[in-house]
């Protein structure tokens, strides 16, 4: 009996060994695949960074492109509603030099040229906010 249960003890004892084995062996195929998976996922990732470098150096070249253009277009825009803006201060210059009419306390009207203006300064201001009032 103690024979036979050492025979079963060594029958069981292998087959124990062997099945660690085999669990071993599969472990290990199964640590083999999920280095290739993690290694196509990383292979992934990188590929997917390289993209985003490309598209970011794109992004960049062509925000410069039309932020640049912007900023010229505006300072293009400026620089014309000056130029017209100073064109039509001239005018109004112009106007007040040749023969200008304005009331003065006793409400007669008086004749005067801009250089006699007391407030030309003030007149001047006006004129702009009345077409900015008027542009908007």
């Amino acid at each position: 009996m103690k024979q036979e249960f050492e025979e079963e003890f060594t029958k069981m004892n292998q087959k124990f060994k062997k099945d660690i084995k085999e669990i071993k062996q599969e472990a290990e195929v199964t640590k083999e695949a999920f280095v290739q998976v993690i290694s196509k996922m990383q292979g992934k990732l990188d590929e997917k960074d390289q993209i985003n470098k490309e598209l970011n150096k794109q992004l960049s070249f062509y925000s410069l492109f039309f932020g640049k253009s912007f900023e010229i277009a505006q300072e293009l825009y400026l620089q014309e509603s000056f130029n017209r803006l100073s064109s039509q201060l001239l005018t109004v210059i112009n106007n007040f030099t040749n023969n200008t009419y304005y009331f003065d306390e006793s409400g007669s009207l008086l004749n005067f040229s801009y250089e006699e203006l007391k407030n030309e300064h003030e007149v001047v201001e006006e004129f702009i906010n009345d077409d900015e009032n008027n542009v908007k």
